[in-house]
């Protein structure tokens, strides 16, 4: 068989893999979501054959004259699995919220004057200290 379309049908199978595992995580909110999205993984290429219409094979021969046909719609089934994996791997948008200003002057005793020193000129807390400014 031709490497390309093998190629286009294994990373069709990862991206369908992978894409399964981001749902499970995001919406599922599944901490180890492997064993699940690998069975239905394989639940899916076992019914896919069965259950797809005659006009849309995906499970083909090489020598068959739909050969062609079922990779357009391998290609199909991977653009779709990779716009699932983005749509999944997206952080879920928060409301805006704007950053308050933290307050960065220490707070004085309660009842006090906002933490500024007493000036008494007896080199206690004042006199020819700046005070601290922001």
């Amino acid at each position: 068989p031709p490497a390309g379309a093998v190629t286009l049908e294994a990373a069709t199978a990862l991206a369908l893999a992978l894409a399964g595992a981001a749902y499970a995580v995001r919406r599922r909110s599944a901490d180890r979501p492997g064993q699940a999205v690998s069975a239905t993984l394989l639940v899916t290429a076992v019914l896919a054959p069965l259950l797809s219409p005659a006009d849309w094979a995906l499970f083909t021969t090489p020598d068959d004259p739909h050969w062609a046909d079922a990779h357009d719609h391998w290609t199909l089934l991977l653009c779709g699995a990779l716009l699932a994996v983005a749509v999944c791997w997206t952080e879920p948008v928060r409301p805006f919220q704007p950053v308050r200003r933290l307050r960065t002057r220490p707070e004085g005793p309660k009842g006090g004057s906002g933490g500024a020193a007493p000036r008494d000129g007896k080199g206690r807390g004042g006199g020819g200290e700046k005070s601290w400014r922001p």
